[in-house]
């Protein structure tokens, strides 16, 4: 356990015990707040000064007489406990005594950036339930249009100055929350992280006491007060005593006028961000700019060489810290006093030891405590970690855990997601973000020993390196340098230091020289800020070996295009680089294309454009009807799925895609390159009318029908609005779809004034189209408009077979036996399945209300790297593809709640099974997807390795990917009568009707990679707002849960849809959760070099089952080590 380390419990031996139980008897928790506590400074120091910004000085009975006007005028407009209240003012005093009127009055502080977008500010306002917001007349105009009252503390400030000065009675409680500060959230929006008053007192009390803060003396913040940095210097002297100076902001960005303030009002004590302090030592004279007693560092990484300059820089009583803590364990928890010479090797200070009542354990990939000097990711336990994230529970279980390590009942522990290792000394080290662990070429990289190496080059001021996917899927090493004053430094220089003291795969790609490193406004590097290097080559994975034939070329390009690479290699395996059975799809319709022919079932055999180019052919002519295909269409098995369900509103169940608009697009231009769809793809034609007798028939129109795209100007309507709009218009569109006559083609278009990109949204009838059909149906809108925006005529690539044609000879292939021999699978299936235990409920009762309007949906998304490492590091390992390893996750998940070892599923594919000759199917548009139940055993799977091989081999000997089971079940009965054999008459029939008692209660369906949707220059982007419900409300659902997943912006994501009226929101997040610890589970497995292994069904020829074939392979690797 010498990987734990904590202060204020007895953990780690080398804590002094007298020291330590001093601490433990001060072990309780806070009875005030902090406002209580202002309150009580300015009962012992009146007429002493609070606070100070620029000529406004202010005492504490001025302050605190201002701060309680507020709070009781605050409390007649409703704000309480657990009320948030915005702060969305300029740098000034007022945001001082703003926040403490909101905590006087019982509420909660938000501080609302007066420089962030609007869009930004809604969310927070929205996501807090804000109801107020404290700005100034000229801010107020700018406030999102939103529900929240605005307050103007300058023109409204005479009525508020005619409430009492007397402090208010306290409403809030310790474990009340003080003030919610949001951070930037990996889906793109801000997490708002909950601080309670407690957990801001225990650390106000810590580090008064860590830093040995004298009384009285004067503090300087230069932060903004939307991040908790400053917080470190703006409440001890409000709570404890002392001046506190707010820095305008035209001082902060001038050296000099920054270094005259310090000069002129003696400050003592200043928190600041390094990066921001190493621009400030610009000054003419850099000394001024230190403070006298006290100088903190914090918010990223110290370097000794800073350190160095500030030691010959500081006045002699001043004492450096450097100070780390992540938001979610409120300001700081690790202090480190700096010593006057360097200590060891490292280019970066230590992060110290943990303040009072806070622990700070190192653990392995399992959680579980490393020993002294070996790296891990750092937790924090402890008094000072927070309530979570505000409306995310799903976040806040997977970054929040149980305190294992603390006997204290309901105790948790933060994920920092930081690398770092205990010193001989006993402080810790920071060595970088998790996630800054990479993988080039297959080797880990840690690019903090990158950036140190960097900055060790003496003509190098500054440097940062990131690990960039400027393509999706294309990882490379990019540093930034900001070059010493007159440095000739030059690229080739920087490539032979970094090789001096790195391995090759270290060296970054390419190097980028800015004049300074952009900041942001909290004074960090701005990494978001720093600009792709210039078409730079990406390093790949060694060795590269070029294409050498022409059909080779022809191959690797398109792979190429598919996976979104820039370049391919003969020896590249397709799975390898990410690719997908969906994607294999794409790479088949581009052979088709480019006059190749080659089928999925190849590419599944021969991986690499080496292996492929040697059975590909030039593409031969499938016959395709090139004209429009009008007339009777049967009824494939995914629409008699559908209509077995008998949805209520059978129009109103669709697909759909909203999209975000780089540029301005001409509607009429897109409207004619819509009607060249309608004409080119004849599914969009398609309509379904119910005959006298029950039945229904569907058959294809010819073209011609009027093609309408509506237009909404909502222009002038706030982001807020505008999504409100956009989403009522979706929703009504949906339910205007006509099956019968038409049309089942539903577009608008959305212009949004500029502040945020145009909307185009179309949703198109499920009967129609499928996730495949539109990544074609996008590809050709945009070449058609291209087309005509040019002055060309529209010329779509060629047609290939029909859906008509194709559900004309799905059934010929049944009438012919095509599925016979699969009725044993299918109905061994069928019996075992009748004995799988439902799934637990948590409302019994409600089955009948299991609508598609009672239904919610829980989400969890893994990072990006994560992503990659899923979809190209783990199928490798054993020969698996992408759903082996989610189902495999997924059957753990239901096996650890419901206790079975069986978990029964329906599974979707894209139904596109190369089962038929002489078909090609590649460009078709329509609803080809295979709906088959799935029946996963984990009873013999023991660990990941077992799971994983197991449920690799369960899915194996599923035949042809399951398109059977509907054949059977939907089409098999029919057939079987136009057949003249009276014994398959009675054994088909026989088998459809066992195969109608398989039920299963969840549907799992993994959309793919909607990253390779559309080209880096492509017309559309898909939009971040969703345009649901897409089915109508009324409907009934067949699944107690739908699961589906996708890949988009570099992120899988699942979404996890149930019934309120039969499982809580808790229930389902924890599923969810424990689904995601699954799959990241399976990451880490394969990321061990030690894992790996074949089954089976990597030798089909050998008819072996898995302990033979192990047997096998130990007897051959002893014969070759002999």
């Amino acid at each position: 356990m010498s990987g734990l380390y904590q202060s204020g419990m007895d953990r780690h031996e080398t804590v002094e015990p007298a020291a330590e139980a001093k601490r433990r008897s001060g072990l309780k928790r806070p009875s005030s707040c902090l406002h209580d506590l202002f309150a009580d400074q300015a009962a012992k120091t009146p007429q002493a000064t609070a606070l100070v910004f620029e000529d406004v000085v202010l005492t504490f009975t001025e302050l605190n007489d201002r701060a309680n006007q507020l709070a009781h005028f605050l409390r007649r407009h409703g704000v309480g406990p657990e009320t948030f209240v915005g702060i969305y003012l300029e740098r000034s005093w007022e945001m001082v005594g703003a926040l403490l009127g909101i905590l006087k009055a019982g509420g909660a502080y938000v501080s609302l950036d007066p420089h962030a977008p609007s869009e930004r500010l809604a969310f927070m306002i929205a996501d807090t339930n804000m109801q107020v917001v404290l700005t100034q007349a000229s801010l107020a105009g700018k406030l999102p249009d939103e529900t929240a009252t605005a307050v103007s503390l300058d023109t409204d400030w005479p009525t508020i100055a005619a409430e009492s000065t007397e402090n208010p009675t306290r409403l809030a409680e310790p474990e009340n929350a003080v003030y919610v500060l949001f951070t930037s959230g990996s889906t793109g929006m801000p997490k708002g992280v909950v601080v309670e008053h407690r957990q801001l007192l225990n650390y106000l009390f810590s580090i008064q006491q860590r830093l040995q803060i004298p009384v009285g003396i004067r503090f300087a913040t230069v932060s903004t007060f939307a991040a908790d940095l400053g917080n470190t210097a703006v409440f001890p002297p409000l709570c404890f005593g002392g001046e506190l100076h707010v820095i305008s902001e035209s001082r902060i960005a001038n050296p000099d006028a920054f270094a005259d303030y310090f000069r002129q009002h003696q400050i003592d004590f200043l928190k600041i961000v390094p990066s921001h302090l190493h621009a400030l030592l610009t000054a003419r004279n850099p000394a001024d700019v230190l403070p006298r007693q006290r100088l903190v560092l914090g918010g990223e990484a110290s370097s000794w060489e800073l350190i160095e300059t500030l030691q010959m820089l500081k006045a002699e009583d001043c004492q450096l810290y450097n100070h780390y803590g992540p938001t979610e364990t409120t300001v700081g928890v690790l202090t480190y006093p700096v010593p006057q010479k360097r200590l060891g090797t490292a280019a970066a200070l230590p992060l110290g030891r943990p303040i009072d009542h806070t622990q700070a354990i190192i653990v392995d990939d399992q959680l579980q405590p490393v020993t002294d000097g070996e790296v891990g990711e750092l937790l924090i336990g402890g008094c000072n970690v927070t309530r979570g994230y505000l409306n995310r529970p799903g976040l806040t279980a997977e970054k929040y855990l149980p305190d294992l390590f603390s006997n204290a009942p309901g105790a948790r522990i933060y994920r920092t997601g930081d690398l770092a290792r205990r010193l001989p000394s006993g402080d810790i080290e920071f060595l970088g973000r998790i996630d800054d662990q990479v993988k080039i070429r297959g080797f880990r990289v840690e690019l903090g020993e990158v950036q140190a190496c960097l900055s060790a080059h003496p003509q190098v001021r500054e440097a940062v390196v990131l690990a960039r996917e400027d393509t999706p899927g294309v990882k490379r090493l990019v540093a930034y340098v900001v070059a010493q004053s007159g440095a000739g430094l030059t690229t080739a220089a920087l490539r032979r230091h970094v090789l001096a003291g790195l391995p090759d795969y270290m060296v970054p790609a390419a190097f980028v020289f800015l004049a300074a490193l952009p900041l942001n406004a909290n004074g960090k590097i701005d990494r978001q800020a720093l600009p792709p290097p210039e078409n730079t080559r990406p390093e790949l994975a060694a060795p590269f070996a070029p294409p050498t034939t022409d059909i080779e070329n022809r191959l690797a390009n398109i792979f190429a295009d598919v996976l979104r690479l820039d370049r391919v290699g003969r020896h590249d395996n397709f799975f390898e680089l990410g690719g997908d059975s969906i994607l294999n799809i794409q790479i088949v319709a581009r052979a088709g294309q480019a006059g190749l022919f080659l089928t999925p079932q190849q590419l599944f055999q021969h991986q690499t454009v080496a292996e492929l180019a040697q059975v590909v052919s030039d593409a031969p002519a499938i016959a395709a009807e090139q004209g429009p295909v009008t007339g009777s269409v049967t009824l494939t098995p995914v629409h008699r799925w559908l209509l077995e369900l008998n949805p209520d509103e059978l129009h109103y169940w669709n697909m759909y895609q909203l999209l975000a608009l780089p540029h301005v697009l001409d509607v009429a231009l897109l409207a004619e390159a819509l009607a060249a769809l309608l004409a080119h793809h004849d599914a969009l034609r398609l309509r379904l009318t119910q005959e006298d007798d029950g039945r229904f028939h569907q058959y294809q129109t010819a073209p011609g029908d009027p093609v309408r795209i509506q237009r909404f100007d909502l222009a002038g309507k706030s982001v807020a609005e505008q999504q409100k709009m956009v989403q009522a218009t979706a929703v009504s569109l949906h339910a205007q779809h006509n099956l019968t006559d038409g049309p089942i083609v539903q577009v608008a278009y959305f212009t949004c004034g500029g502040i945020q990109p145009d909307r185009l949204f179309i949703s198109i009838h499920h009967i129609a189209i499928d996730g495949i059909s539109w990544r074609i149906l996008l590809e050709d809108w945009q070449t058609a408009y291209n087309q005509l925006a040019q002055g060309d005529p529209i010329a779509l690539p060629p047609k290939t077979t029909s859906f008509q044609a194709w559900a004309a000879r799905l059934e010929q292939y049944v009438q012919d036996g095509g599925v016979a021999d699969e009725h044993p699978f299918w109905l061994e299936l069928a019996a075992e399945a009748n004995t799988v235990h439902s799934l637990p409920l948590d409302f019994p009762d409600g089955m009948s209300r299991n609508t598609v309007g009672s239904t919610d949906t829980v989400s969890v998304a893994l990072t990006a790297g994560e992503t990659q490492a899923l979809l190209r590091a783990v199928p490798p390992v054993y020969n698996t593809q992408i759903n082996d390893a989610l189902l495999a996750a997924l059957a753990q998940t239901f096996t650890d709640w419901t206790g079975s070892s069986c978990l029964l599923l329906d599974l979707e594919g894209h139904g596109r099974e190369p089962i038929l000759d002489e078909v090609d199917i590649s460009r078709t548009v329509g609803w080809f997807t295979a709906v088959s139940p799935v029946l996963l055993n984990l009873q013999a799977a023991t660990d990941v390795r077992t799971r994983l091989m197991s449920v690799k081999e369960q899915l194996r000997r599923i035949p042809h990917k399951g398109i059977g089971f509907g054949l059977l079940r939907y089409l098999s009965g029919e057939t079987a009568a136009s057949t003249r054999s009276t014994s398959l008459n009675r054994s088909a029939r026989a088998v459809a009707q066992q195969l109608q008692t398989v039920n299963p209660p969840i549907n799992f369906n993994y959309l793919g990679q909607f990253d390779q949707l559309l080209s880096d220059t492509a017309l559309f982007r898909p939009a971040p707002e969703t345009a649901e419900p897409r089915r109508s409300p009324a409907g009934r659902r067949r699944y107690l849960l739908e699961i589906s997943g996708i890949v988009s912006q570099g992120q899988m994501r699942f979404d996890w849809t149930y019934s309120r009226a039969l499982h809580t929101a808790a229930t389902i997040q924890a599923l969810a959760d424990n689904f995601a610890a699954a799959l990241r589970t399976i990451i880490t497995h394969c990321q061990n070099p030690e894992a790996g292994g074949f089954t089976p069904s990597d030798f089909p020829e050998l008819d072996l089952d898995q302990d033979e074939l192990d047997n096998l392979l130990d007897d051959l690797g002893d014969l070759l080590f002999e």
